[in-house]
C-alpha cells in the first residue's frame, strides 16, 4: 500500500433506503491518532498492518495489533490510531440502509461488541472488503 490514500464517496441517487449503501470508503496509511470523534452512519474499519489503540465512549484503551476489525456506531465517540512513532494500514467505510437500521433495531451486533481481533484473512474477508470497493465506486 502506498502512502497515498484513496477515498471514494457515492450519492444514492434515487433516494430510496437500500439493504445496504456505502457512503464512503477508503483505505490509506495513518501515523496519527483520530480524536473524540463521532459519525452519523456506521463505519467499519479493518486495519491490515500495524498496532496501536482504539478507545470507544469513554471506555479503557484497547490495543490494537492487525488483522483486526471494529465497528463504529452512529453518535459513539472513538479515538484511534496507531502507536506512537508508528502507522498501519487501514480500510475503512461507511455505511446505511434497512441493514444498518436493523442492526440497530434488533441488536444483532452491539456496541460491546465492537471489536474483532485476531481475524484470519482469507476468501471471505477479501470478498466483503472488494464488494465495499465495487459498491462505493
Amino acid at each position: 500500500m502506498s502512502n497515498r490514500s484513496t477515498v471514494i464517496y457515492r450519492k444514492n441517487p434515487s433516494g430510496m433506503s437500500p439493504l445496504i449503501s456505502v457512503r464512503e470508503y477508503g483505505t490509506h496509511r495513518i501515523s496519527t491518532q483520530i480524536r473524540n470523534r463521532a459519525l452519523t452512519s456506521f463505519g467499519v474499519v479493518m486495519v491490515e498492518r500495524g498496532t496501536g489503540r482504539l478507545r470507544v465512549d469513554g471506555g479503557h484503551e484497547q490495543a490494537i495489533t492487525a488483522p483486526v476489525i471494529f465497528w463504529l456506531w452512529p453518535g459513539m465517540i472513538h479515538s484511534y490510531g496507531p502507536d506512537p512513532g508508528g502507522e498501519w494500514d487501514e480500510q475503512w467505510a461507511l455505511f446505511e440502509g434497512h441493514l444498518a437500521d436493523e442492526i440497530l433495531r434488533t441488536a444483532l451486533i452491539t456496541p460491546r461488541n465492537y471489536l474483532l481481533q485476531a481475524l484470519r484473512f482469507g476468501g471471505d474477508a477479501a470478498t466483503v472488503w472488494s464488494a465495499l470497493r465495487r459498491n462505493a465506486g
